[in-house]
């Protein structure tokens, strides 16, 4: 019972966290060898009190109050000691901290709880009835038996016999300062082995200079906020410990822009790989505009299909302003400020020109460092022709250099797929129904709005 109630929880666990299949391998062997231990320290101690002549319900107390104590401080003891392999990270080892704890928990938590239960409707018929094999006889060892002999040499010298047993363990355990821990290899096998025989004629015939490159492919699909931006943070995250020079990323983007912060933390991301030296292609299928754009100007080489939307290098803000709504309803609105600029325009006070002057400023030095920016990882642009808000369709993108040339995703993608091998990248976070529930709820919404304020926009392209 022990043994299964710990593989139940392992397996449940292996939902939530990486478990691997020694914790199985560990808990058949400590589950089964404390839940005998254990078992045979209460049963041992239930039998000393029924023999003392107590009823059962004294000696089922008795038992739990002596034997329960020693084995719940011993549980929790070798708890914590097999929880020490927690923090061997990389290896294999924290499985077998996860296995070891939980049979040893169970264990305890059987021995206190469902063992006192047993013996106590056993009664007698355990002392009485029923004898332990190889059992050993405890009426002399009081005085004259082996264990008492033992325990009067320890008291009358213990020093003598502290001291060497120290030094004997911290000798034994001193190599373990020089251990290297890592994942298992074929090296560790015997040379004879079938495994390792059959890895080293695949090395022959299929060097690893000769292996496919990886094409590693990554979506990005842009909102105002730029919200994407934190799944691909973690998929550039895995991708980077993994990746070689020979291999490649696509990013298939789409974007109309957004907040400036939100997409500059994105265009970072993507720089992560170049200053990996992880070649970085970026495919725009149908638009990549404003943010979208900034993002793709960091790439080695960027593909569009041939009506894809790119470009729009500019800077934009707008606010409505209710001060004379307000006014006129003898609403006054007050704003207290510490800074001369820590407000400009809003919503609700009077903008002064000098508030306007300033708004300008703040969106010509984000425009400037837009612009920089570009230049800086597509210097062939001329930044100037193509900075003044503007977007342009595949074709004419081309003739201005925003893009390498006209190919759509899924033609790259079946151009490559004889000489590279493909791998797609996501990053999903698991939810529960409330949570899916939500986020579907939210998504129908801003698809809505989006559709609402792109409407008018989509007719001048019918």
């Amino acid at each position: 019972m022990t043994v299964l109630s710990a593989m139940g929880i392992t397996i449940w666990l292996s939902n939530v966290t990486d478990v691997t299949q020694y914790a199985v391998n560990i808990i058949s062997l400590i589950g089964i060898g404390v839940s005998i231990d254990y078992s045979l320290f209460m049963v041992n101690r239930f039998r000393e009190e029924m023999n003392r002549g107590h009823d059962i319900r004294t000696s089922t107390a008795m038992t739990v109050a002596t034997a329960g104590k020693a084995v719940f401080f011993s549980g929790v003891t070798v708890g914590i000691g097999l929880m020490g392999m927690l923090f061997f990270e990389n290896t294999g080892i924290p499985s077998l901290g996860i296995g070891g704890t939980l049979a040893v928990s169970v264990a305890m938590i059987y021995s206190l709880v469902v063992l006192p239960s047993i013996l106590a409707m056993l009664g007698s018929r355990v002392s009485d009835g029923w004898k332990l094999p190889f059992s050993f006889k405890t009426e002399n060892d009081a005085e004259d038996g082996i264990w008492s002999r033992i325990a009067k040499t320890v008291m009358e010298r213990p020093w003598t016999v502290l001291i060497p047993t120290l030094v004997i363990l911290l000798g034994s355990g001193l190599p373990f300062f020089q251990a290297e821990f890592s994942m298992a290899s074929r090296d560790a096998l015997p040379p004879d082995d079938e495994t390792r025989v059959g890895f080293e004629h695949l090395d022959e015939k299929w060097p690893e200079s000769a292996a496919n490159s990886a094409l590693i492919v990554i979506d990005f699909d842009g909102d105002m906020q730029a919200s994407a931006v934190a799944q691909l943070r973690e998929e550039v995250s895995a991708i980077l410990p993994v990746a070689s020079e020979k291999d490649e990323v696509l990013v298939r983007l789409e974007s109309g822009g957004g907040v400036v912060h939100g997409y500059g933390l994105a265009a970072s991301q993507l720089l992560r790989l170049k200053e990996a030296d992880v070649k970085l292609t970026v495919s725009v299928d149908k638009v990549a505009a404003s943010g979208g754009y900034m993002m793709a100007c960091v790439a080695d080489e960027i593909i569009a299909a041939p009506f894809a939307i790119l470009g729009s290098i500019g800077v934009v803000a707008q606010l409505p302003n209710f001060h004379r709504l307000l006014k006129k309803n003898d609403i006054d609105v007050e704003m207290h400020t510490a800074g001369e600029y820590k407000r400009t325009l809003t919503f609700f006070g009077e903008n002064t020109d000098k508030a306007r002057e300033k708004f300008q400023a703040d969106l010509d030095d984000v425009h400037i460092l837009f612009k920089e920016f570009v230049s800086a990882n597509r210097p062939i642009v001329a930044i100037d022709q193509v900075s003044t808000g503007e977007y342009w369709f595949g074709q004419r993108a081309l003739d201005l250099q925003l893009t390498d040339r006209l190919i759509t995703s899924d033609a790259f993608l079946q151009a490559r797929v004889e000489h590279s091998d493909l791998v797609e990248v996501r990053y999903r976070v698991k939810r529960g129904w409330q949570e899916r529930l939500g986020a579907a709820a939210e998504v129908a919404v801003e698809r809505g709005f989006r559709r609402l304020l792109r409407s008018e926009q989509d007719q001048r392209f019918l």
